[in-house]
């Protein structure tokens, strides 16, 4: 269903502003969704743990989708 098509029959304006804003933010939660399901977004070989300050293989690190490079900040031994 088409953003066009949802907010076409709703008369009133509020509503319409409504159902319009919770339609984009559903398909925007679900680009979010897919793309951090896809795995790191940068991929490399080691990264430094600023916690233990060693440079450690990225398997060491766990997975965070928010962060840039789709992992934690810290080694696991650190947290």
């Amino acid at each position: 269903m088409s953003l066009q098509e949802l907010v076409g029959s709703i008369a009133d304006p509020v509503e319409r502003e409504h159902a319009a804003s919770v339609f984009r933010h559903a398909v925007a939660r679900r680009l979010r969704a897919a793309e951090a399901a896809s795995g790191p977004r940068i991929i490399r070989a080691a990264k430094r743990c600023p916690s233990c300050r060693t440079e450690k293989l990225v398997a060491e690190f766990g997975r965070n989708g928010a962060r840039p490079d789709g992992l934690q900040s810290v080694c696991r031994a650190c947290r």
